[in-house]
């Protein structure tokens, strides 16, 4: 119950905020009284650009739509697919493979395309960019070296 109140309260200051700090660019911010120079060698501009940023990281968070929350999305339909591949199939496909390529999840119309990994977790995570199957129970898993993190597993 706690968390159906928070959630919408916190949106809605969210929104409230960001429509104020939204026409807060550098150039257009009021120095009346202070000289623009003045501000920026207090650092009052970078704690702006600070706030404003976690600010938007919030919001990303709340709306779902930061690397991390589609990368989970992303993992999540690739189960999906394997799931319904298995049930339909009988069988574990092959790998996640491309248009035309027979016992996998793209080649059988399961999925349209491997989902790409979000620009965002590649600068951060390193090389990997595409997702494969692998694991007991088969799952998607990030190509490459990743020390992150799948639902409190580890690949």
């Amino acid at each position: 119950m706690k968390k159906a109140i928070t959630r919408p309260l916190l949106l809605i200051l969210l929104l409230i905020l960001f429509s104020i700090a939204a026409g807060c660019q550098d150039e257009q911010l009021s120095t009346d009284d202070v000289p623009l120079d003045a501000l920026q060698k207090e650092g009052v501009l970078q704690e702006i650009k600070t706030i404003l940023a976690e600010f938007r990281e919030a919001l990303q968070d709340l709306l779902g739509t930061t690397p991390r929350v589609v990368h989970d999305q992303n993992l999540k339909t690739i189960d999906q697919a394997v799931d319904l591949f298995r049930l339909v199939e009988g069988k574990d496909p092959k790998g996640i493979g491309e248009a035309g390529e027979p016992g996998t999840l793209v080649g059988e119309g399961y999925l349209e395309s491997n989902p790409q990994i979000p620009v965002g977790l590649k600068e951060e995570e390193g090389e990997w960019s595409e997702y494969k199957l692998k694991g007991k129970p088969l799952r998607a898993w990030p190509v490459g070296d990743w020390g992150g993190y799948r639902d409190g597993d580890t690949p």
